[in-house]
């Protein structure tokens, strides 16, 4: 019997019951980082529990020729496409990035204790308390506003949990799209964005909130370590010793 996804339940559904929703093998397989479009910023670990084994590219074009001269482009996307995101399917899921969650209250931890003539302040805040909006030319993060977030459902009838399609489809061009808040609530703290020369990363052990980090000041060690972590993660979901007491 075929199991819709309104049977399913939705990742926040799992999480208010203090369910842990853990990501699936596959998609711990994911190296996936901001360089452009999907085919250039997304590549598949051969093996989840081995960081340093081969990768391919998550997504390639192929331009075809028909027999009348006209080209085609055909979309081929890898086999995990079709797996599901999570160890315990769901039908849907909402994704923030944890620095844009929590940017509002960095930016004003860095800013509060100033008293300049660039602050601006308004009196909306609770019980009319004092709010500071500007600073250092600097508006207040989604001030009268909410964090962004991306809801992902599941899209296909045969598989009726949400898929790496679904996710990487939904998720990548929005993120890519908040690239420069990224940066700006990473650096936030440093009083300058973190600079386009350093690269970002999606960690994924996580689905929602995304961890996003970055190799400024990093040596390759400390990115290995990420990745080890990721595979050990992996290894524990494979052998099924996760949380194991």
């Amino acid at each position: 019997m075929t199991t819709s996804n309104s049977e399913l339940p939705a990742y926040e559904e799992l999480r208010a019951t203090g369910q842990v929703v853990t990501p699936s093998i596959d998609f711990l397989r994911l190296r996936w980082y901001f360089n452009g479009p999907i085919e250039a910023s997304i590549h598949v670990l051969e093996d989840a529990t081995d960081p340093t084994s081969s990768q391919t590219p998550y997504r390639t074009t192929i331009t075809t020729t028909s027999p009348d001269g006209q080209t085609h482009q055909i979309i081929q996307e890898h086999g995990i496409s079709s797996s599901s995101i999570s160890a315990k399917p769901i039908s849907s899921i909402k994704v923030t990035i944890l620095m844009l969650d929590d940017w509002e209250c960095a930016w004003e931890e860095a800013h509060e204790p100033e008293e300049n003539e660039s602050a601006v302040y308004t009196e909306d805040g609770p019980e009319g308390e004092r709010k500071l909006i500007q600073c250092c030319g600097e508006g207040r993060p989604y001030y009268k506003s909410s964090p962004p977030s991306c809801l992902v459902k599941a899209s296909g009838k045969s598989k009726p949990f949400v898929t790496i399609h679904d996710y990487v489809t939904a998720v990548h061009p929005w993120m890519a799209a908040l690239e420069d808040d990224i940066r700006c609530a990473k650096g936030v703290h440093k009083g300058t964005p973190i600079r386009k020369s350093a690269n970002m990363f999606m960690w994924n052990c996580l689905l929602s909130p995304l961890l996003i980090q970055d190799d400024l000041g990093q040596n390759p060690a400390a990115i290995a370590a990420h990745w080890k972590r990721t595979a050990s993660l992996a290894s524990e979901i494979r052998d099924g010793t996760l949380n194991a007491q």
